[in-house]
C-alpha cells in the first residue's frame, strides 16, 4: 500500500471513530403565534404558528395540546387554526410538542384567554307607521358566548338615538324581536337602532329611520266667481300627511276664524283639488274662509282667505248743473262693482229735509256713471233738498243730501241820477232787468236825446231820437219809442246799465225754460216764456198765458213806425236789442196778446221800439 492509500484509510477510520462517539441533538420548538397571554373573543379564530426543527435529524411528529389534552397532530409547516366557538370563556394552555427521528422531543407552551364576545344584533325596518306609533324591532343573531340580558331598540328624533333616546327592551334571548313605539311626535323623522346586551356589553345594529305621519297639508285657494250672493270656494290638499284623507271641505262665516263661529261644509267630490259653491250670501258682506282636511292624525286648516260679495256702490250727489226760473238740473254719479247689476238710479227731492223719506222719486235709468236729472215745475223762492239713490241686489243706497235755493223774481228799484227817474228792477237768475220801458230823454252823459213830437219830424228822422206814443206826453208811463240809432250810441241806458242784447234775451229765455237750440231761431219760439213776462192787465183778450210771474211786466205798448204810424197798442210789445241784423236792420223781441211765446225777429233801424235795460255784470 502506498503512502496515499494509507493516508486516506487512516482519515476515514478516524472519522468513523469520532462519529461513533458523538451524542444525538434534540429538536427545537417555538410557538410564534399567538403571543403568550393573547385574549380572544369567543367565536374568534386563533391562528397557530410553530417554528420547529431538528439540528441533526428530522421532525417526525408534532402535536397540539390544549389544557393537556392532545388535540391535533401537526404537519409541516406546523400551522393550525383553532375555532373558539365551543370554548367557554376562560384561560387555556396551548402546548406544542415535537419529536425527532431519535425520539427526542421538544415543547413550547403559551397561555391564552377566551372571553365572551359582544352579541351580534341587526335592526329591522319599521312597519305600520302612523302619526304617533310604529312597529320596530330587530334580531339577535349571536349571543357572543354570553347570556343575552336584554334586547330591543333605542329611538329619538336625532340620528344617534342610543345617546339620549328612549330605550325599549323587547327580548332577552337570541332571535327576532318586535315592539310598538307609542307617543311619537307627528310628522317627525324618527331614528332608531336595535341593541343587545350580554356579559361583554351592549352591541348595536344599524341606525334606521322613518317619518311619522301627520295631519294633511291643505291650502285655501283664491275664491272665484264672486257675485252679489254667491261665490266659488277652492281648496287643495298638497299632502295627505301619510294617512288617508277621510274628510275635506270649508269653514266659512262673517267673522274671522270661521272654524270657531262659522259654518262647516263638507265636500265629497274631488281628490287633491276640491271646490264648493256657496249661495244665498248677503250682498256687500265680507266673508272669511278656511279649507280643512281630516286624516287619522287629525284636522288641518288652510290659511284664512276673505272676500266681499258684490253689490258695492259709490253714490255721489253732485252739484246743481243748471239753475233756471222754475227748474233745476242736478248731477250725480253712481259707480258699481264689476259684475254687479244696477237696477235703478235717480234722485229724491223735496221741499223739506230728508228727501229720501219725504220727497219725490225721479228715476234716471239703470246705467252706472255720471248723470243728470231736471226737476221742473218748481216754485221760485223755495229751498229744495235732493240726493242721489241707487238700487241693486244689495238694496237701496243714497248719497249725501244737498240743498239748493231757487230764487224767485227778486224786485227792487233804481233811480237814474241823470234825470231822477225811478225804475222797478227784478233779478232773474244772474241778470237784473228793469221792469219798465225806458223813459230817458238824456243820454247817460247828460247830453240830450233828440225828441220828436209830431209825425212829420219823426218820419223824416234818420238818426237817433225818441217820441212818446201817439206823440202825447200822457203816454210817458208806457215808455218812449227809440230808433235803433239811439240804441247803438251805447249811452242810452243809465251808467252801469246797457240796452238788452240778443244774448241777454236768450239767456233770460233759456233761464225761463226755452231750449237753447230753439232760442237761436227766428220768429216764434218757446212755449210759455212770453206769458211769464207779460202783465196780466192792459192787454187785449185773451192775453194768452200771461202770468207776469217773472215780474218783468212787459206791457202792450205797440210800436211807432217810421212813417208816423202807431200800431198794436194793447196788442203787442216791441223791444229793441242792441244787436244789428244787417246794415239797415236790427234784432228785436216782440210779445203778442194772442200767444204766450216770444218772437225773435229783425226790422228797419228807423222804427221806434221800446227799450229795456239790463244791469252790467
Amino acid at each position: 500500500m502506498n503512502i496515499t492509500a494509507r493516508t486516506l484509510f487512516s482519515f476515514l477510520f478516524t472519522l468513523f471513530l469520532v462519529s461513533s462517539c458523538q451524542k444525538n441533538e434534540p429538536p427545537v420548538c417555538s410557538i410564534t403565534e399567538p403571543a403568550d397571554g393573547a385574549v380572544f373573543n369567543k367565536g374568534e379564530l386563533i391562528s397557530l404558528k410553530v417554528d420547529a426543527d431538528d439540528p441533526d435529524g428530522i421532525i417526525t411528529e408534532a402535536r397540539l395540546f390544549i389544557n393537556g389534552t392532545g388535540i391535533k397532530g401537526l404537519e409541516y409547516p406546523f400551522q393550525h387554526e383553532i375555532q373558539t366557538d365551543e370554548f367557554d370563556p376562560g384561560t387555556y394552555a396551548l402546548k406544542v410538542t415535537v419529536w425527532d427521528n431519535e425520539a427526542l422531543e421538544a415543547s413550547d407552551e403559551i397561555e391564552i384567554s377566551v372571553v365572551a364576545a359582544m352579541a351580534q344584533v341587526i335592526t329591522a325596518p319599521a312597519s305600520a307607521v302612523s302619526f304617533d306609533t310604529a312597529v320596530v324591532g330587530g334580531a339577535v343573531l349571536n349571543d357572543g358566548g354570553s347570556t343575552i340580558t336584554g334586547a330591543g331598540i333605542y329611538w329619538d328624533t336625532v340620528s344617534s338615538p342610543e345617546t339620549e333616546g328612549t330605550k325599549i327592551t323587547m327580548a332577552s334571548d337570541t332571535g327576532q324581536f318586535t315592539g310598538t313605539i307609542t307617543g311619537l311626535p307627528r310628522g317627525k323623522m324618527i331614528y332608531y337602532r336595535a341593541f343587545a346586551e350580554n356579559g361583554a356589553g351592549v352591541s348595536y345594529g344599524m341606525v334606521m329611520n322613518f317619518q311619522t305621519t301627520t295631519i294633511p297639508a291643505v291650502l285655501t285657494g283664491p275664491v272665484d266667481s264672486v257675485t252679489v250672493g254667491s261665490v266659488l270656494l277652492r281648496g287643495n290638499i298638497n299632502s295627505d300627511g301619510g294617512e288617508t284623507v277621510v274628510e275635506k271641505g270649508f269653514y266659512w262665516g262673517e267673522q274671522p276664524d270661521p272654524e270657531t263661529t262659522g259654518t262647516r261644509d263638507t265636500v265629497v267630490s274631488g281628490e287633491s283639488t276640491f271646490r264648493k259653491k256657496l249661495t244665498g250670501l248677503s250682498p256687500v258682506t265680507t266673508y272669511y274662509v278656511k279649507a280643512f282636511a281630516v286624516n287619522a292624525a287629525g284636522e288641518s286648516l288652510g290659511e284664512e282667505v276673505s272676500f266681499a260679495t258684490k253689490g258695492m256702490m259709490t253714490v255721489v250727489t253732485g252739484p246743481v248743473v243748471t239753475r233756471k226760473f222754475k227748474s233745476l238740473e242736478v248731477s250725480g254719479e253712481v259707480t258699481t262693482e264689476e259684475g254687479t247689476e244696477l237696477y235703478e238710479k235717480g234722485f229724491y227731492w223735496s221741499e223739506d229735509p230728508g228727501p229720501a223719506t219725504t220727497g219725490v222719486r225721479f228715476p234716471a235709468g239703470n246705467q252706472s256713471g255720471p248723470f243728470t236729472v231736471s226737476m221742473t215745475d218748481l216754485s221760485p223762492g223755495n229751498t229744495y233738498y235732493y240726493c242721489v239713490y241707487a238700487v241693486n241686489a244689495a238694496g237701496e243706497k243714497t248719497g249725501e243730501e244737498l240743498s239748493v235755493y231757487l230764487p224767485g223774481a227778486e224786485t227792487g228799484t233804481f233811480t237814474d241820477p241823470i234825470d231822477n227817474l225811478e225804475y222797478g228792477t227784478v233779478t232773474l237768475g244772474e241778470q237784473i232787468w228793469m221792469t219798465e220801458n225806458l223813459r230817458a230823454g238824456l243820454y247817460n252823459d247828460s247830453t240830450i236825446i233828440p225828441f220828436y213830437s209830431d209825425s212829420a219830424s219823426w218820419s223824416e228822422n234818420e238818426g237817433p231820437g225818441y217820441c212818446w206814443g201817439g206823440f202825447d206826453t200822457l203816454n210817458m208811463s208806457w215808455g218812449a219809442f227809440y230808433t235803433w240809432e239811439t240804441v247803438q250810441t251805447g249811452k242810452l241806458c243809465p251808467s252801469g246799465w246797457h240796452v238788452s242784447s240778443d244774448a241777454d234775451w236768450k239767456q233770460l229765455e233759456i233761464f225761463l225754460g226755452m231750449d237753447e237750440t230753439e232760442a237761436d231761431q227766428l220768429n216764434l219760439r218757446g212755449t210759455v216764456e212770453g206769458g211769464m213776462m207779460k202783465t196780466t192787465d192792459l192787454w187785449d183778450s185773451p192775453n194768452t198765458g200771461a202770468t207776469n210771474e217773472t215780474g218783468l211786466s212787459v206791457i202792450p205798448s205797440g210800436t211807432a213806425e217810421h212813417y208816423a204810424s202807431f200800431s198794436d197798442l194793447n196788442r203787442e210789445a216791441y223791444i229793441w236789442t242792441s244787436d244789428a241784423y244787417s246794415t239797415n236792420e236790427a234784432i228785436f223781441r216782440s210779445f203778442r196778446y194772442s200767444h204766450a211765446q216770444i218772437r225773435r225777429s229783425y226790422t228797419y233801424k228807423a222804427a221806434g221800439y221800446s227799450v229795456r235795460c239790463v244791469r252790467d255784470e
